[in-house]
């Protein structure tokens, strides 16, 4: 009665996650109650024959099983969850696999031993002798394993992690199963190695780095982003950048200054690539996903610290290339990465310094522009105090455009006046599209052509002013695409 006691009262102590134990006792009681139900099966036909003994064996075949399941369960809550939660990080797929081939071949031994009628232990050996012939058919399967389980109590890699092979390729470690181990380049191709070639090979982890080391990115946002909201979106877009160890972002709401919230987005950088090429990727990745989510920067430029040190803004130390612009563009995002460095080839690079015109209102022009680095705005002349007969005209601000916005598109298709002014607002890195370069790709990439189309037609219904109830009018959207479609057989000359 005592020990009862105890227990109940140890239970519901505070030290004592009772949910869990709650679990653990309906664990425990299912598998008793399987248990009983085992023993209690008494034999249906004792000449061991007829249709009656197979369906007594295949009732206690199927609780051998559900009993199996709920002990691969209760390891499940009670091992691994416990050490996941100790390390910070998922247990290795192998481990839980071993677990579970180890469990259910147990349960297979015992259903076979009881339809077969001979002991555990004979079964036992026939199923190692089995496993021999095939480990020795298998050997190389067989040795990937051992050296998957190696390489997982060594702590040789883990999934995320960025590495460098022989050779001096650096990759980031996709995958990791019992046979192989995936990879993932800067160039986003995959490829995989063998378990026994990588544990052999001589590699470099670039994620164990230094303690208590962190970069710092300052994003100063808008108070009417929900914090929480603020702080996923920075986290994805860092951890997202080639090279930063995704586990390690932390992102923190810094302080409230002039109404507007400043975040400290802290990662870490793997030590394969040049410092300053990587956490300029950060700030891009930052810029795009905040462009995606449709936030926008308080201040003009994202600035990274270590220490007290400004190491980085937009226009520093190392630019955007032409093919990280056509990537980030959403105008090329459905184009293979082969297509788009056949566009980055006629790009051409132009810089802006703040106040500069680079496009002019009802002037003509021959090219497009990305955007790649800065913020300019877009606006308008309209008559002064809304006189329509008024020579004088005032400014009218339309919007701003940011990193990997693009713009004179119209011109460029139709041949037509630009229909607004688009000036820098910060130092701004531009890259142009002539029209004849466009006309070069379009026609010698015929499927470039369909791809960007179906997003320039959702894009001119943007700017038609169609409201979101108009687009599901059939009539209307097939005007538009007629429209465009008609503009594009022009500007190809068809």
């Amino acid at each position: 009665m005592r020990g009862i006691l105890e227990l109940v009262l140890f239970v519901y102590s505070s030290r004592v996650n009772k949910k869990n134990v709650l679990y653990l006792l309906i664990g425990v009681a299912s598998i008793a109650l399987l248990i009983y139900l085992y023993g209690a099966a008494d034999p249906i036909s004792p000449n061991n024959k007829g249709f009656a003994y197979q369906i007594e064996q295949a009732v206690k075949a199927g609780i051998t099983i559900l009993l199996a399941w709920f002990v691969t369960r209760l390891i499940a809550v009670f091992c691994w969850a416990p050490l996941e939660a100790k390390q910070g990080r998922p247990v290795s797929r192998v481990l839980k696999d071993l677990e579970l081939v180890f469990v259910y071949a147990i349960a297979a031994i015992f259903i076979l031993a009881n339809i077969y009628g001979k002991s555990a232990t004979g079964v036992w050996a026939a199923m190692i002798s089995a496993a021999m012939g095939l480990a020795y058919v298998g050997q190389d399967y067989v040795k990937d394993c051992i050296a998957s389980v190696i390489m997982d109590f060594m702590g040789v890699m883990k999934e995320g992690d960025w590495v460098e092979l022989p050779g001096g390729k650096t990759v980031k470690v996709n995958h990791i199963s019992f046979l192989e181990t995936e990879f993932k380049g800067l160039n986003e191709k995959v490829f995989a190695m063998s378990n026994s070639k990588v544990l052999d090979a001589d590699i470099v982890n670039y994620s164990d780095c230094e303690d208590g080391y962190f970069e710092e990115l300052s994003v100063t946002l808008d108070p009417s982003v929900p914090v929480d909201r603020a702080r996923r979106i920075l986290a994805a877009a860092a951890a997202s950048a080639p090279g930063v160890l995704e586990k390690q972002t932390k992102v923190f709401a810094k302080d409230v200054e002039n109404g507007c919230i400043t975040y400290r987005v802290l990662f870490k950088i793997a030590g394969f690539l040049d410092r300053n090429a990587a956490l300029h990727h950060v700030v891009q990745q930052v810029t795009e996903h905040l462009r995606t989510h449709c936030i926008s920067l308080a201040e003009t430029t994202c600035r990274l610290y270590r220490g007290d040190d400004r190491v980085l803004s937009f226009n520093e130390t190392h630019i955007t290339t032409a093919l990280e612009t056509v990537k980030m563009s959403p105008l090329f995002q459905e184009c293979s990465l082969e297509e788009q460095e056949k566009i980055s080839h006629f790009l051409k690079q132009k810089r802006y310094k703040v106040g500069e015109i680079l496009i002019a209102e009802k002037t003509t022009g021959d090219t497009m522009l990305f955007l790649a680095e800065g913020k300019v705005e877009v606006s308008i002349q309209i008559p002064k105090d809304g006189d329509s007969e008024s020579t004088e005209t005032v400014k009218k601000h339309i919007t701003y455009l940011v990193t990997n916005d693009f713009f004179g598109e119209g011109g460029v298709l139709q041949d037509s006046p630009r229909n607004a002014t688009v000036s820098a607002d910060t130092d701004a890195l531009v890259y142009e599209l002539r029209r004849e370069d466009l006309k070069t790709i379009l026609k010698e990439n015929p499927e470039i052509t369909l791809k960007i189309s179906v997003f320039l037609v959702a894009r001119r219904q943007a700017t038609a002013g169609i409201a979101n109830e108009a687009l599901h009018d059939m009539q209307e959207r097939k005007k538009l695409t007629k429209e465009f479609a008609s503009a594009l057989k022009n500007f190809l000359g068809l």
